[in-house]
């Protein structure tokens, strides 16, 4: 990695964290644009979008993942062409990652109960709150015991 490279990561990393990402994807963000650099083997003024193309063309990523990735190299190209005077960032018309449609598949109730009667208390009560109060799995993460009300037979 060049010296350039490594200043304009620095300055990309200041700019997330006034903007307040969150530690991870800040460390997400990085290893996407530091990847791609380094296989790309150009200083970011000097890439162009159809080296960034070529490079996400050569990728074998799940369409979620190549989606990050190209949400990483606009967000890092458009901070790029900001701080030197540049109008179009390259990586403003990158094309757009086709998502394949996905079907939530929740766990069955059976499943859910099965799980509850076999868990130690406090995992039961976990699954319970998971399952009944349609957490995502980020939120579940950060979810603590006293961020949970009984309501009735429930929880809030």
């Amino acid at each position: 990695m060049t010296k350039v490279t490594e200043t304009a990561l620095r300055g990309w990393r200041e700019e997330m964290q006034s903007a307040g990402r969150s530690t991870g994807t800040i460390s997400v963000r990085l290893s996407h644009v530091r990847r791609a650099l380094g296989e790309i083997g150009k200083p970011p003024g000097d890439v162009t979008r159809r080296d960034l193309v070529r490079w996400l063309a050569a990728g074998d990523w799940s369409p979620a993942t190549r989606r990050s990735i190209r949400s990483s190299l606009r967000s890092f190209f458009a901070w790029w062409a900001a701080e030197h005077g540049q109008g179009e960032s390259v990586a403003e018309t990158l094309p757009i990652v086709a998502a394949p449609r996905s079907l939530p598949r929740p766990a069955s109730d059976v499943d859910v109960m099965d799980a509850i009667q076999a868990a130690e208390p406090w995992v039961a009560l976990a699954i319970e709150v998971m399952a009944t109060c349609g957490l995502r799995r980020g939120e579940c993460a950060r979810l603590r015991a006293d961020d949970v009300t009984p309501v009735g037979q429930g929880w809030t």
